[in-house]
């Protein structure tokens, strides 16, 4: 039976999850506490991918509390131990973490892993351990492991608790969800606008339509996707950089993450431009831009095939740039084939991509029905009908033809709001 108390240390492992933003894909996000007589003994989080698990972290930690400082923390011992799998393993083999958690309750926002795969299993370690009740908020959508964890741990005797808050575990790993279940990448459109729906005036000025909380968040959300992609008109209107402002986080971080300055690990996006015809400028801000990229590429330049031997050349491409030629519809304005396009992104590690602009893009991502997500940043000012709206021409012929949202959240950022909402499929 679920307690408050459940909620209490449900919502601890999914702040602590979110310290691995940005670092974690293709895996999940995961936090965890160990809780002895309502007390909280030891707090783990899965910080990289290939690294230990959260549950791990937590078990390591009661027998060396600065365990988490060595591993993930940033320096090049700590990571050493961190990819030294089987170091961890055998940390964990060790009768003194039996000794602190026995009758403890472990917590995790996701159903713990029971396969074999660059690190042991984390329920052979829960058993291993003594933890006698195990509470978690989602299952996890890895086939090797999916709903096999209670099963596992109750035959040892071991209560489980499972779908504490759940819809906020599930929401916080739709990227993964989606990734283990379709194969393609998550694709996130990012609109800010007016209350009007307007995302900029009549000649083109648009900053700026949100707070700068707002334009805190954005950099949040560059964070936690692996690429950023924006059309070849928003390139030549915004000559955007599509970086992490470090800046603007670390101002609002405890605000709108409750994120310490400290805990935060700042990591770019990799960044996609579309450019038919490839006219892109070697001195523009998104190929001059400094980044640290999640990604073995940190720009890539989607032309047409025809154009792309001439857009190496031209731009005398570095080895962390890329030039994708992939078909575009002859047809629909002649935009990119969104499915060879995504079908192409998991070469490079990207798994999750948010889509920044423009409207004719977010336009055709919306008609073409390959969008998963949507955050929407609304300011609460008007801009007037001779303003530039968001969303183009649908061609509805009726309004059951609408595309339908679920909204999933309303958060308000100082005076502006943020929806976050999923497509409907009916």
């Amino acid at each position: 039976m679920m307690t408050e108390t459940d909620e209490r240390f449900m919502k601890i492992c999914l702040e602590l999850a979110r310290r691995g933003l940005g670092w974690t894909s293709p895996n999940p996000l995961v936090g965890c506490v160990i809780v002895h007589e309502g007390e909280i003994i030891a707090r783990g989080a899965h910080l990289r991918d290939g690294m230990a698990h959260a549950e791990q972290r937590a078990l390591l930690s009661l027998i060396d509390p600065d365990f988490a400082k060595k591993a993930g923390g940033g320096d090049a011992a700590g990571e050493a131990l961190d990819n030294d799998n089987a170091t961890v393993a055998r940390m964990l083999d060790n009768d003194r973490i039996r000794n602190i958690a026995e009758g403890a309750t472990l917590y995790v926002n996701l159903e713990p892993c029971s396969h074999q795969g660059r690190t042991p299993p984390c329920t052979e370690k829960i058993i291993a351990a003594g933890i006698s009740r195990v509470v978690w908020g989602d299952k996890d959508s890895d086939l090797r492991s999916s709903g096999k964890a209670k099963a596992i741990l109750e035959s040892a005797g071991i209560e489980v608790q499972t779908g504490i808050l759940h819809d906020e575990c599930r929401r916080l790993n739709d990227r993964f969800h989606h990734w283990q279940k379709y194969k393609r990448p998550f694709v996130a459109l990012k609109m800010a606008v007016s209350l009007d729906g307007k995302i900029a005036l009549a000649d083109g000025q648009s900053k700026w339509i949100t707070n700068e909380m707002s334009r805190a968040y954005v950099g949040l959300l560059r964070q936690e996707y692996d690429a950023v992609l924006v059309g070849e008109g928003t390139l030549q209107a915004d000559n955007p950089r599509l970086t992490v402002r470090k800046d603007e986080i670390a101002r609002f971080a405890g605000e709108i993450a409750g994120f310490s300055r400290v805990d935060f690990r700042y990591r770019s996006p990799c960044a996609i431009a579309l450019s038919r015809e490839g006219k892109l400028e070697e001195n523009s801000a998104v190929l001059a831009a400094e980044r640290q990229s999640r990604t073995e590429k940190s720009v890539i330049v989607v032309t047409k095939p025809e154009f792309s031997d001439a857009v190496c050349s031209r731009l005398k491409l570095r080895d962390d740039v890329a030039v994708l030629g992939i078909r575009h519809r002859p047809t629909d304005g002649g935009y990119v084939v969104w499915d060879e396009l995504f079908a192409r992104l998991p070469e490079f590690g990207i798994y999750s991509v948010l889509v920044e602009g423009g409207a004719a893009v977010w336009t055709d991502l919306i008609r073409q029905g390959k969008a998963d997500k949507y955050y929407v940043f609304v300011a609460p000012k008007f801009l007037g009908s001779d303003s530039i709206s968001a969303v183009k021409s649908l061609e509805l012929g009726t309004l059951e033809g609408a595309p339908q949202m679920e909204i999933a959240s309303i958060k308000r950022l100082g005076g502006d709001l943020l929806v976050e909402a999923y497509p409907r499929h009916n």
